[in-house]
């Protein structure tokens, strides 16, 4: 499978891992993009840097306008949406929060992935399916 280049966004990595209330990941923007076509979802790197996707770890940025030039940082824990800006450089920053109860990246070989959703089926709910 070919995967695409994401050139609108710079994944940094993950600042202080495994410490509570500071683990995060930090992101850069190379160009103005609407989040709400973007996920990040987290993966094993094993010993010959094949990364595998593992379940139950899905964030959604939500639906925000985002400047280029623009930082993201996703903290893992709980608190509240913030954008400002850079006391340094005055580029904006923009902080969002997971909600987990508990530092995602504990395990050296966990890495962020981040998705950007262009295909998608959404299902009706349904109480009973027949053939």
């Amino acid at each position: 499978m070919i995967i695409p280049y994401m050139p609108e966004l710079s994944l940094l990595g993950v600042a202080d891992p495994n410490i509570p209330n500071k683990e995060r990941i930090v992101i850069k923007t190379q160009e103005n993009i609407s989040l709400s076509d973007y996920g990040i979802i987290v993966g094993y790197k094993n010993d010959q840097d094949i990364v595998i996707p593992l379940r139950e770890h899905y964030f959604w940025f939500g639906n925000i306008e985002i400047e280029a030039s623009s930082w993201l940082v996703v903290y893992s824990g709980p608190g509240q949406f913030q954008r400002t800006r850079l006391s340094e450089t005055l580029e904006l920053a923009y902080t969002l929060h997971w909600g987990k109860q508990y530092t995602v990246f504990s395990d050296p070989n966990l890495v962020p992935i981040i998705i950007k959703m262009s295909n998608i089926l959404i299902g009706e709910s349904v109480k009973s399916i027949t053939r």
